[in-house]
């Protein structure tokens, strides 16, 4: 393995696993789609570009989604809207830049982001899946709720990681070579 100088010893670089790389490219990926679809939920539409408003309209049209679709939103999903753009948003760049630095004060900001978000999503897929929402079919539901399951999986498995993890971007003693 190799290694860089880091102060007054060698510290072997820690190599990203394929868990790793899912969660980097999620809050990569997480930024733009917060602030350029999530969040035309909760703030004015006029706020946000044309390019925007057209792939949330296709989204609603196309996937029949009451939630993002529906005038005004609950209360509820306008709340965990409001924690997304207040919590969430901040923290896909705080994770970026601690698995990049490999900081391991990330574990328990981690830990509450994944169980916050698993908690809102949960909410929202039983909305879709058992609410009763006319004129959506019980495939579109589904379909939906195929949409939605990534923002439930791989948060919990970020929240998993940092869980069960010491140091979760430091390379374990065992793997430095002599």
């Amino acid at each position: 393995m190799s290694s860089y100088t880091g102060g007054e010893k060698d510290v072997p670089k820690y190599k990203f696993s394929w868990l790793d790389w899912m969660h980097y490219g999620f809050f990569a990926s997480h930024i733009p789609i917060t602030m350029f679809l999530d969040l035309q939920g909760l703030f004015p539409r006029s706020i946000f570009p044309s390019f925007a408003k057209s792939l949330f309209d296709y989204h609603v049209r196309e996937f029949n989604d009451p939630l993002m679709g529906s005038m005004p939103k609950p209360a509820w999903f306008r709340s965990f809207m409001g924690c997304e753009a207040l919590f969430q948003l901040p923290f896909f760049g705080v994770a970026l830049y601690a698995m990049h630095n490999r900081g391991s004060w990330i574990r328990i900001p981690g830990i509450i982001y994944g169980a916050h978000t698993a908690t809102t999503v949960i909410a929202v897929l039983a909305d879709i899946l058992f609410e009763s929402y006319e004129g959506v079919t019980w495939n579109e539901r589904l379909i939906l709720a195929l949409i939605y399951m990534p923002y439930l999986v791989i948060p919990l498995s970020y929240m998993w990681k940092m869980a069960v993890t010491e140091k979760p971007y430091v390379p374990e003693i065992e793997d430095v070579d002599d």
